[in-house]
C-alpha cells in the first residue's frame, strides 16, 4: 500500500481516470461449499444485459461439489476464470481472485447470491454520468434458501452518498452499507485497498465498507440490484439474537475499527484524531444496550446503556421509525424484549410485508 502524500494533511477524493466507452467489469466470487448455489450465481452474471465482463472465482478449499460445478461453467465460457486453494477465509479468497482480475470496474458476488440482469449495465451507465464516484452501492433484496422474498436491506434508511469521509470518521468509521453483493469499485480504489487483511476469515466486506469511503466519492443507487440469500449456512446468519451473537458483533466491530485505524496510519495519519473510538460509536451503544437487556440485567439496561444510546449525538439522525422502536424497546419487560429484538433484527415475514409496502 502506497501512502497518498497529497492526502497526508487532509482526506480528499482520489482523482479517477476517464472510463473507456465499453469498460471491462470483473465479478469476483469467493466460494466455500456452496455447490448448490454457485451455478445460479454464475448464471445471473452470464445473463446480464451488459456482456463485457469476466467472472473470477476463488474456491476456498470446498469439500462439496463446488469445484466440479465451477469447472463445468469455465469449460462453457472463457470469460470465467477460477483458482482453487486451501481454505483461508473470505479475505484471502477475494485476494486470490483479485490477483487474477484485469478490469476497470470491480464488482463482488457472494456465491449464494444473484445479480439482477441489468445490474452491470446500470452501474456502467451510472459511472459514466458520475465520473467522480469510485464506490457504487445499492440495496439488496433478501431471499431465503428457496428464493422467497424476505425484504429489502437496508429497510428503513437510505444508503450514504457523496464525499462522506469526515462524517464517517466522526461516527467512528461506521455507516450502514449493503453486503458485498451490493458493492462496486473503480480499480484505482481497489488497487489501494487490496490485498485485504487475510486474518478476516469472515466480514471481509466490512473492510471495503469502511475504507473505500475514505478514498473516493460514494454513489448510492436506490434500486435493489442483487438478491442476498439468507440461510442457516451463512457465515453471518443468526436465526436468534443471543448474548453470544451480540458479543460476537461487538468483537467484529472492534476489529474492523482497528483495521480502519491502521489504514489511516499509512494513508492519512493526520486524520487519526478525527476518528471516534469504537466504544463511543452509536453501534457500540446499541449493542451494549441490547446485550444488557438480553442478559436480563434490568437495572443496568434501564440505566447507563439506555441513556448513553438515546443521548448519543447520532441518535437524532436515525430514521424516525428506528428511534420510535428504540423507545418502545425501553418499555418492554425482558421476555417480551427478547421476542421484540428477534422480530426486529432477524429476517421474517413481518419485514417482508413492510418491505413490500415501502418498495412497491
Amino acid at each position: 500500500m502506497e501512502v497518498g502524500e497529497d492526502l497526508l494533511n487532509k482526506l480528499k477524493p482520489m482523482e479517477l481516470s476517464p472510463l473507456p466507452e465499453n469498460p471491462l467489469v470483473s465479478v469476483l466470487i469467493a466460494n466455500y461449499n456452496y455447490g448448490q448455489y454457485i451455478g445460479e450465481a454464475i448464471e445471473s452474471v452470464l445473463n446480464q444485459t451488459y456482456q463485457n465482463f469476466e467472472i473470477v472465482i476463488c474456491d476456498d478449499g470446498s469439500t462439496d461439489n463446488s469445484l466440479e460445478v465451477i469447472k463445468e461453467y469455465a469449460k462453457r465460457d472463457n470469460r470465467i476464470k477460477y483458482i482453487a486453494k486451501g481454505n483461508g477465509g473470505v479475505a484471502s479468497a477475494l485476494n486470490a481472485a483479485y490477483q487474477m482480475c484485469r478490469a476497470e470496474l470491480i464488482t463482488f458476488l457472494d456465491s449464494d447470491d444473484v445479480f439482477h440482469k441489468e445490474k452491470i449495465a446500470i452501474i456502467v451507465e451510472t459511472l459514466k454520468k458520475h465520473p467522480e464516484a469510485g464506490f457504487i452501492v445499492h440495496p439488496v433484496l433478501q431471499i431465503d434458501s428457496k428464493g422467497k422474498n424476505l425484504g429489502v436491506y437496508p429497510l428503513s434508511s437510505k444508503l450514504p452518498s457523496g464525499w462522506i469521509a469526515e462524517e464517517l470518521l466522526a461516527q467512528g468509521g461506521i455507516m450502514e452499507f449493503p453486503p458485498v453483493s451490493g458493492l462496486c469499485l473503480r480499480r484505482e480504489v481497489t488497487n489501494v485497498m487490496f490485498p485485504l487483511n487475510p486474518e478476516f476469515r469472515t466480514n471481509a466486506d466490512g473492510i471495503i465498507q469502511r475504507i473505500a469511503p475514505l478514498l473516493t466519492v460514494v454513489l448510492a443507487i436506490d434500486t435493489p440490484m442483487a438478491k442476498r440469500r439468507i440461510h442457516r449456512y451463512n457465515i453471518t446468519y443468526s436465526g436468534n439474537i443471543t448474548a453470544e451473537y451480540i458479543e460476537r458483533q461487538i468483537q467484529i466491530g472492534r476489529r474492523l475499527w482497528e483495521e480502519q485505524h491502521n489504514f489511516l496510519k499509512h494513508w492519512a495519519p493526520n486524520s487519526l484524531n478525527n476518528i471516534q473510538s469504537f466504544d463511543r460509536t452509536i453501534e457500540y451503544k446499541m449493542l451494549s444496550y441490547v446485550l444488557q437487556r438480553i442478559e436480563d440485567k434490568r437495572s443496568n439496561a434501564r440505566g447507563n446503556p439506555w441513556k448513553e444510546l438515546v443521548s448519543h449525538p447520532a441518535f437524532k439522525d436515525l430514521p424516525l421509525v428506528r428511534r420510535v422502536l428504540w423507545y418502545v424497546s425501553y418499555l418492554l419487560p425482558s421476555p417480551i424484549f427478547k421476542k421484540f429484538i428477534n422480530l426486529w433484527w432477524t429476517s421474517n415475514n413481518t419485514k417482508r410485508v413492510m418491505s413490500t409496502l415501502l418498495w412497491r
